[in-house]
Order: structure tokens, then sequence, then C-alpha cells
């Protein structure tokens, strides 16, 4: 997406817009590293989860958000940071849709780690949206980047 040639006004308007995209997009990511934490002893009573289970329904995200970070930037530099951000919202929402729809422990895992994997194709690939957003104007992408 080129915004050079746009006015100052629309400009800023689509600086605003990708900020408002990306920030949901690390939100929930970041978000999602911690917040099952708060319903483990649910889970484990619905799920009949052991505390191994419980471990990996934890660790299952992290693990593949951690593991796969670097390459899906890499992948958002040969494919483009918008189609990988897009493709890691998708992925994202399937592996929560898959968490909500979990019967047991084992299903929830491989759930948790599908989130993972979006998580990691879109964190990455946001800073890289903000970046060429704002690439003619480094103090504008800062001010994005700190936003």
């Amino acid at each position: 997406m080129c915004l050079m040639n746009t006015t100052h006004v629309s400009f800023t308007r689509a600086i605003a817009l990708i900020v408002g995209t990306v920030s949901v997009g690390f939100v929930v990511t970041q978000l999602d590293v911690t917040i099952v934490n708060i319903a483990l002893a649910k889970i484990s009573a619905d799920l009949h989860a052991s505390v191994a289970g419980l471990q990996w329904i934890v660790d299952a995200y992290t693990l593949a958000f951690a593991v796969l970070m670097l390459s899906a930037g890499v992948l958002g530099d040969r494919l483009g940071a918008r189609r990988m951000y897009a493709a890691g919202i998708v992925i994202f929402a399937l592996g929560s849709l898959g968490c909500g729809l979990a019967l047991s422990d084992v299903t929830l895992v491989a759930s948790r780690a599908l989130q993972g994997v979006g998580a990691a194709a879109m964190l990455p690939n946001s800073l890289a949206l903000l970046n060429q957003a704002c690439s003619h104007d480094p103090r504008l992408r800062a001010r994005a980047v700190g936003l």
C-alpha cells in the first residue's frame, strides 16, 4: 500500500486506520499469552484435564508463538506483510473457534497451538505494516509504533 502520494489529511487517517488495526492484533496476541490462566480451574473441571494437560494448554500457545515468530516475519518479507497479517488473523480466529468448541484437553491444546501460529504471523507483520506505511517519515513511524 503506497501512502506517499496522498494528502496530509488522508495520510493521517490511513496511518490511524493501520495503527488501530494492528493494535487490535497486538492486544489479542499478547492477551492470549496469559488470559487462559484465569480459567484453568474451570477448564480442569469441565474437561477433566490433568496438571500436565493444563500446562500444555498454557504452553502450546506460547511455544508455537515463540518458535514461529521469526519465520513468520521472513514469510511476511517474501509474501507480503499484509497477506501474512491477514492470514494470521484467520488462523488465530480458527484456533479461537477450536478453543471454544473443544471437548477435551487434547483438542484445546491443539487449538491453542493454532492460535499461537496465528499470533506468530500477526505480530512481526503488524510492525512491518506500520514501517511500510510510515517509511518516508521516521518521526511518524516512531509515533505510530509508540501508539
